[in-house]
């Protein structure tokens, strides 16, 4: 397995290849910053809960933060645990995707 996903818990790497598969990833707007590569928490915990992989939100959220723990979840602020919200999160390895974008966003404007 890709040394990405060593830290993942056996019973947690369905769930993360099914998250990766079916959430839709885009860049979000929050009070004027742009977010890139992301998700609401609300939308993965009703997809734990639709192709159940959660018996409940509790369980959903538990979830979420065993991937974080893992560190192949963030946060995009890197504030918050995961919560059944509208924040934002991406996986890990979305951050040197978003890095490498922005670098060549400064190369442009040069």
């Amino acid at each position: 397995m890709d040394e990405t996903f060593s830290n993942v818990a056996p019973h947690l790497r369905h769930l993360l290849k099914d998250m990766l598969q079916h959430l839709e990833l885009k860049d979000r707007r929050y009070f004027g910053r742009m977010y890139r590569t992301c998700f609401k928490g609300k939308a993965a915990v009703k997809f734990m809960l639709n192709g159940r992989h959660a018996n409940d939100i509790t369980h959903a959220e538990d979830l979420g933060n065993e991937l974080m723990s893992a560190g192949v979840l963030e946060h995009v602020c890197q504030s918050h645990p995961f919560r059944n919200k509208s924040l934002f999160y991406r996986f890990s390895f979305c951050r040197s995707i978003v890095a490498m974008e922005k670098d060549l966003d400064e190369e442009w404007k040069l």
